[in-house]
């Protein structure tokens, strides 16, 4: 959105940057030495309201001021002149006045609180091309400085004119500001009895000096001035016998503003038709009241602006020339912001497959946003209704759910913004999930005629039941018993048992068991089959190879086994504090094969126990130890074995 108006604009000490150059260039002054607007600039306060003044763009601090006020300071010591009594002392602002004897005109400036109405001298250069030289409607052939010394008088001052092609540099002097008698051929302007500092005030005579005349040669106009490099110079106005109109007419400059009037959105004021030798201040106004601090040409709308109307003054100044105020047109009533979001909410909680479990926590995470600082709240829902006292982040979903559809809303606010709310489907709630706390095993030697038997294992709810199944390569044989007894037709064929647990309101959990290749006969006994014990073990397999089946695999390897004092453990075998276990199992036949080995207490790791025997700790007792057999093979899956486990620890 773009609003755009150009007008005069009674504005007060509107701060604008004041262009200020510190070195004075050798010989003629060229153009690019004199207004250089991009050096040192100066925050000054110009009076737009009523100055016909054409210095005062120029103008860095004021000297007059009001009773107790402190918006003056005429020598650096906090003292100051007091602008009612210099009215009575005849040197009033904003009006043309007439110096006796040389008959020249000037005009004061800073008519207002907080208006700047002099020059602290540091080597400016001024531009009088519009008041005084080529551009004048009747260029000046003589001026005097209005203004006063500080610290003392300040003697054979350098004045550099600019004369349209070549420099002459004379010598003024000023009185200091408090001396009863002026020196330096001065003429006193305006004087009072007071000096005053805050609200109190002495006998000084204070008061504005004008210069002795100086002329400008013969067929040469002043085209500029540069001022000495000494800060005890106070200029407060030019007085001649010029017609300085054109310094007052003010171009055909547009202010404009882009950008859309709503909270945390950016307003930007452009003026157009600047020639680049002006400096241009901004006031942001809500409601016509001025917004503190907003001084810049961008303005970032805050919630304090909602519902208000917001407008922009920009305050032109050029060297040389009467500063003037263009106004912006005031925009809409500012709407509420736009929150947006910078990462979406996120549900954590859910289990390995996904799932929502009853009872299990969950917890969203509500993102991040823009505003920074906006808050966010959720709502949870089930099958579209809000749940009654469910408004934290965390929610554990009861049984009662089980079969709904969960989300939850995450509504993000902040003052002066429009709510965002996000909706994040969460899932339809299971019944939760039954923890095995101890696998089932077989026991048993996979030969034809022996028989094998699924060892119940335990869950995390009490009188779970079992049902078990028998497997033939994959194929169901026999269900329902826990025994098997191997037939004469699985000789050479894999078996394994699939032992599913149930529970009320809980999901069943499945483990199979490889029991491995069916042998027609039990092998006969070998140094190699004695080390090992390889005839017997029952195991749970963790992981088997990817789908393209590898050298290795979980049925190519016979199962290994825990012993104790060189037997294999049995639900029979004591085992202790103290007891000495090992891990048994046949060589891999892969040179490059390595086997790494964890031992379990239940079905949690035991920290560093990685090596093949394992002595038994107090902290077992009570609980069954497993190992799980890692055998890595280059250019093959890794295949994970988890032993049998032993009988509880004594």
């Amino acid at each position: 959105m773009k609003h755009m108006r150009s007008t005069r604009h009674p504005a007060i000490g509107l701060a604008v940057a004041a262009a200020v150059t510190a070195t004075v260039a050798a010989g003629a002054l060229a153009p690019s030495a004199r207004a250089d607007y991009s050096a040192i600039r100066q925050s000054t306060n110009v009076d737009v309201s009523s100055t016909i003044n054409w210095l005062a763009s120029d103008y860095t601090n004021a000297a007059i001021g009001d009773l107790g006020s402190g918006n003056a300071d005429a020598d650096g010591g906090q003292n100051y002149l007091l602008r009612s009594d210099m009215i009575s002392a005849g040197a009033a602002p904003n009006v043309a006045t007439v110096l006796p004897g040389s008959g020249l005109t000037y005009v004061l400036g800073g008519g207002v609180a907080n208006a700047a109405d002099h020059i602290r001298a540091q080597g400016q250069y001024i531009d009088t091309r519009a008041a005084l030289g080529s551009q004048s409607a009747r260029p000046a052939t003589k001026i005097q400085l209005v203004g006063f010394g500080v610290q003392g008088g300040q003697a054979d001052q350098p004045l550099t004119l600019a004369l349209g092609g070549s420099d002459q540099t004379v010598k003024f002097g000023l009185t200091d500001w408090c001396s009863a008698t002026p020196s330096y051929g001065n003429l006193v302007v305006g004087t009072h009895k007071k000096r005053y500092k805050g609200t109190d005030s002495d006998g000084g005579v204070c008061g504005l000096f004008a210069t002795a005349t100086i002329d400008v040669p013969t067929g040469k106009t002043l085209e500029g001035i540069r001022l000495p490099a000494n800060p005890n110079v106070r200029i407060f106005a030019i007085a001649s016998d010029a017609d300085t109109t054109n310094a007052g007419r003010q171009p055909a400059h547009q202010l404009s503003v882009d950008g859309p009037a709503r909270v945390g959105a950016s307003l930007t004021a452009t003026v157009a038709g600047l020639s680049g030798t002006e400096a241009v201040g901004y006031r942001w106004l809500r409601s016509s009241a001025e917004v503190q601090g907003a001084d810049q040409a961008t303005y970032l709308v805050t919630s304090w602006d909602l519902g208000k109307k917001v407008r922009v003054v920009a305050t032109v100044a050029r060297s040389g020339h009467v500063p003037f105020a263009l106004e912006g047109t005031a925009t809409d009533p500012v709407g509420a912001g736009t929150i947006t979001a910078d990462a979406p909410p996120t549900v954590t909680g859910l289990d390995q497959a996904g799932l929502v479990r009853a009872g299990q926590r969950l917890a969203v995470d509500a993102g991040s946003y823009s505003p920074r600082w906006a808050d966010a709240e959720a709502t949870w829902f089930a099958n579209g209704e809000q749940i009654e006292g469910a408004t934290s982040a965390a929610f554990t979903p009861g049984t009662d759910l089980v079969g709904a559809t969960l989300s939850v809303t995450v509504t993000a606010a902040a003052t002066g913004y429009a709510p965002l709310t996000q909706n994040v489907a969460v899932g339809i709630v299971t019944a939760p999930a039954l923890e095995v706390t101890d696998e089932p095993v077989v026991t048993g030697t996979p030969v034809v005629g022996e028989t094998l038997t699924a060892v119940p294992g335990a869950y995390s709810v009490a009188n779970t039941a079992e049902s078990v199944e028998w497997l033939r390569d994959g194929a169901v044989v026999a269900r329902g018993s826990r025994t098997y007894q191997v037939p004469a037709r699985d000789a050479g064929h894999r078996v394994t048992a699939r032992v599913t647990a149930s529970a009320p309101g809980h999901t069943p959990v499945t483990t199979s068991i490889a029991v491995g290749d069916v042998q027609k006969f039990a092998a006969p006994p070998t140094a190699a089959a004695a080390k090992t014990n390889a005839s017997a073990g029952a195991v749970a397999t963790e992981a088997t190879s990817s789908k393209k089946r590898s050298a290795i695999t979980a049925d190519s390897i016979r199962p290994p086994v825990i012993t104790a004092r060189g037997k294999r453990v049995t639900p029979a075998t004591k085992v202790r504090k103290g007891t000495k276990l090992k891990v048994t199992m046949r060589s891999v036949s892969a040179p490059t094969a390595t086997i790494s080995y964890r031992w379990l207490r239940g079905t949690k790791t035991i920290k560093g126990a990685t090596k093949r025997t394992y002595i038994v700790k107090r902290r077992d007792v009570g609980k069954k130890l497993r190992v799980k057999v890692t055998v890595a093979v280059s250019g093959s899956a890794a295949v994970k074995i988890v032993t049998a486990a032993t009988p509880k620890v004594r």
